[in-house]
């Protein structure tokens, strides 16, 4: 789900298209190395989780070597706390009801699932993601929501948000029964995307996604973009557009956004994800 054409060209021809620039998570500050960065920011979201106080952690992270010595280090410690703490105000995890992680065991279309859930908040499940958001972000939070909901602790009564620095995403209970619809469904597009690359870009469906609730709401501008104009921007997006990708490339000589199969899936994935959640801003 995080990459389609990347995991079809490693799974099913044995061709490795990993590479370097797109591991560094878009849009990240450049202090003295954007690998430090975004290990920093994840290492303080683990330490805010566990309820300790990241406010004072930055000779810690310089013990680490992933900040700077001296007041630059400072600096940029007190930069990403700043960013964090809004995207913390923004989704309220209550830290006072942590719930520890649990292994839960559960049956799907016949096969035997075995996996760990939490740590809970509550009856919400968090993930927290140190970049701006992106739609491979929300396809993980709608997979793990879906997984709580049939198998986890609260089946039919467990909300998700996945956080970013950005903005977050919130979905909703959802009824056993129709966790269970989606997650086959997706079950088995992931089956058809091992035969074969299926043309789904999550990025580039986040962007149409947002774009289409605007317009539903009423927000439409003049002159402002198609949701379908929105995804092709998105694509051709040389900061994580997908279009851009090495991977992408060796499978699509043309565009896909004007492939009916790429519409196809785009609205029935997005979909799920409209149906059960909403953006926070």
């Amino acid at each position: 789900w995080r990459d389609p054409s990347s995991y079809f060209l490693d799974r099913s021809l044995q061709v490795s298209t990993k590479e370097v620039s797109v591991l560094l998570p878009e849009s990240e500050r450049l202090g003295s190395c954007p690998w430090q960065d975004s290990s920093s920011k994840r290492l303080l979201i683990e330490q805010f989780l566990d309820g300790q106080d990241i406010a004072d952690s930055h000779q810690e992270l310089q013990k680490q070597n992933l900040l700077p010595p001296g007041q630059i280090g400072k600096a940029l410690h007190s930069s990403m706390i700043g960013e964090l703490a809004m995207m913390f105000d923004r989704t309220h995890p209550n830290l006072a009801e942590r719930i520890p992680k649990t292994t839960v065991h559960g049956l799907l279309n016949g096969i035997e699932i075995t996996g760990e859930t939490g740590p809970f908040f509550g009856s919400t499940f968090f993930l927290f993601h140190s970049a701006k958001l992106k739609g491979k972000n929300c396809l993980e939070g709608l997979i793990l929501h879906l997984f709580h909901n049939l198998f986890g602790p609260f089946p039919g009564n467990s909300k998700t948000v996945v956080g970013a620095i950005d903005k977050s995403f919130r979905f909703a209970p959802v009824s056993p029964n129709r966790a269970e619809q989606i997650l086959s469904q997706l079950y088995e597009l992931y089956l058809e995307g091992v035969a074969r690359p299926l043309p789904f870009f999550p990025n580039a469906s986040l962007a149409w996604l947002e774009q289409k609730i605007k317009h539903e709401k009423g927000k439409k501008r003049k002159n402002s973009l198609e949701p379908l104009d929105c995804a092709k921007k998105s694509w051709f997006n040389e900061m994580g557009g997908e279009g851009t990708e090495f991977s992408t490339e060796l499978i699509y000589q043309k565009n896909p956004w004007g492939l009916p199969k790429t519409l196809e899936l785009n609205e029935l994935v997005m979909g799920f994800i409209d149906e059960l959640g909403e953006f926070i801003l």
